[in-house]
């Protein structure tokens, strides 16, 4: 029972981890060339919801939003249905 117990430890467990390590670090890559749409079919088509955005946090233009506050609120958007926006005074 004890070598049982000392394989697994030894053998099984690393390979596992590893396995787990190599799979949690690739990223996928999306490849975005071979999409091909066309406006006109974008426009006509209710799947594709827009809104326009301007990301402010504040009364004024002074105060530009962060690359963080900005990927967080695309994050939001994406995660209501929008898929196309139109911005306003974003500098990044």
């Amino acid at each position: 029972m004890k070598l049982i117990k000392y394989l697994i430890l030894t053998t099984a467990l690393p390979v596992l981890a590893g396995f787990l390590f190599m799979s949690c670090n690739q990223q996928s890559k999306h490849d975005f060339s071979s999409i091909r749409i066309t406006a006109e079919e974008i426009l006509g088509d209710h799947a594709y919801r827009a809104i326009s955005f301007g990301a402010y946090r504040d009364t004024t233009r002074n105060i530009q939003p962060t690359i963080p506050q900005l990927k967080d609120d695309v994050r939001l958007l994406h995660a209501m249905g929008i898929r196309l926006l139109r911005t306003y005074n974003v500098y990044y």
